[in-house]
């Protein structure tokens, strides 16, 4: 039996900040690669953060039209709460934009190149270097360049979206086996997330285990609370086994770029661990805390905190 929530489609949403330049492009080239390779089981979009109304400029229409692609149907739309909400990937060109979605939604979105390459670098918008363009012509070669190397690109990002986002989902619909072949072995599940072994193995230990909600949910500040405590009894039924077989073990969740997460489906470790393993998590650069900048920090995380809490009652 398959525990993984299905769902016949997977919703990608793009965003940007007008929606006429970047996430439309996007969103149309990967339109494109999907009707033109007869795949399915997702649908495409795109929204931006302002969408003020203007037309999408000639030179992104007919470099678009070069490829095959026809944009003269493409609507402006703005990015709400409910488009984000019905989204279960949101990908944004900036970190900017990340943040905005953040603050304003409480949504965490990748960047484009998070996704495609890792590098964490914002795909720019002709307004981001239009003081280094003296010429229409110039400002006319960069959006031919931008969706040259978006369209050329997009064979590899399909492929980092099924890497990164769905990995999990494929190996539990045994529609992927593991590195070298190794099968998907389920150890556990409960009503709403699963338990089963990483092909990550320590080198002085025999195993380590993940778990994972059954629905997509980005970081672990996405899942829903009654998620978060069904996947903790899993966390701690493993934990239990952890310790019988080993001297301890690391709890370790990895949320965005910055913290090595590299796949996109929350999930939780359960590390083993023995003495004198080599694992060196608990080892970081620390330094003492100054009393003054401590208060400060303390007392500006008290307000953030304070913040996000209106803004979820205001949700309400």
């Amino acid at each position: 039996m398959k525990h993984i929530a299905k769902q016949s489609v997977k919703k990608i949403l793009f965003v940007c900040t007008g929606n006429i330049f970047r996430s439309v492009t996007i969103e149309l080239c990967l339109k494109e690669y999907l009707r033109a390779n007869n795949i399915r089981g997702f649908h495409v979009s795109s929204a931006g953060i302002i969408a003020k109304k203007e037309p999408m400029r000639q030179a992104l229409a007919v470099s678009l039209q070069t490829f095959g692609i026809d944009p003269q149907r493409h609507i402006q739309r703005k990015v709400t709460a409910q488009m984000l909400a019905k989204s279960d990937i949101v990908i944004c060109m900036t970190k900017l934009q990340q943040r905005f979605l953040l603050e304003r939604f409480g949504k965490n979105a990748q960047l484009y190149f998070d996704v495609l390459s890792g590098s964490g670098n914002d795909l720019l918008d002709v307004d981001d270097i239009v003081p280094k363009l003296h010429s229409q012509r110039s400002i006319n070669s960069f959006v031919q360049k931008t969706v040259r190397f978006i369209y050329s690109q997009t064979p590899n990002f399909f492929r980092a979206i099924k890497d990164k986002y769905l990995l999990f989902t494929e190996f539990e619909a045994g529609r992927r086996l593991g590195i070298d072949g190794l099968p998907y072995i389920q150890l556990a599940a409960s009503k709403k997330s699963i338990a089963f072994m990483s092909q990550d193995i320590p080198a002085k230990h025999p195993f380590h285990v993940l778990v994972i909600p059954k629905k997509l949910y980005t970081h672990l500040d996405d899942i829903p609370l009654d998620v978060q405590a069904d996947m903790m009894d899993l966390v701690r039924r493993i934990a239990k086994v952890s310790f019988m077989e080993a001297d301890g073990y690391n709890i370790l969740v990895n949320s965005g770029l910055a913290s090595g997460q590299i796949i996109y489906h929350a999930h939780i470790h359960i590390i083993p661990r023995v003495y004198n393993d080599g694992i060196r998590i608990e080892l970081w650069k620390h330094r003492r805390a100054n009393k003054k900048l401590f208060v400060k920090m303390n007392r500006h995380l008290q307000k953030s905190l304070g913040k996000w809490q209106l803004s979820q009652r205001n949700k309400k």
